[in-house]
């Protein structure tokens, strides 16, 4: 029998949220790496609009690209979470987008909208319900599955 798939626990959403936060500021400190090199050694102008946009290119990418090959970034992978339409489809790039740009306020605003999956009946955040997604817990591999490379 198939084990049926469960809505995302709230401690394993943050454990992948955190793991993935230290994967993004990797390349943002890259990209800053980047920064000084174009300006021969001098850092980026504080509040460079130019600066802070490729930083929020880095992020919406590096969460939508994931998003859209297979559902999982990395930390989601390490903690079995899968994001998805409602429907069980792949999350297409303009869908992933939205649930990005929603995610914004949802952690913008202290977490609230993060937090708002405790309460809800299928652990749903904002950025669930307002783009058309989920965010599921993937079954464990059984002991005699073999995981592929």
């Amino acid at each position: 029998m198939a084990e049926l798939i469960q809505p995302a626990p709230f401690m394993r959403r943050l454990g992948a949220a955190v793991y993935d936060f230290l994967l993004l500021l990797a390349l943002w400190i890259c990209a800053g790496f980047i920064a000084v090199l174009i300006h021969d050694g001098a850092a980026e102008p504080a509040g460079s609009r130019a600066f802070q946009s490729v930083l929020l290119a880095i992020s919406i990418l590096f969460n939508s690209w994931f998003w859209t090959h297979g559902g999982q970034t990395l930390g989601m992978r390490a903690w079995r979470l899968q994001v998805r339409k409602e429907d069980g489809g792949t999350v297409s790039w303009p869908r992933a987008g939205l649930r990005f740009l929603f995610a914004i306020p949802a952690w913008g605003l202290c977490g609230l909208g993060v937090f708002w999956a405790i309460p809800h009946p299928q652990n749903k955040t904002w950025q669930d319900l307002l783009s058309g997604t989920e965010t599921v817990l993937l079954p464990a591999p059984r002991p005699d599955q073999k995981i592929p490379d």
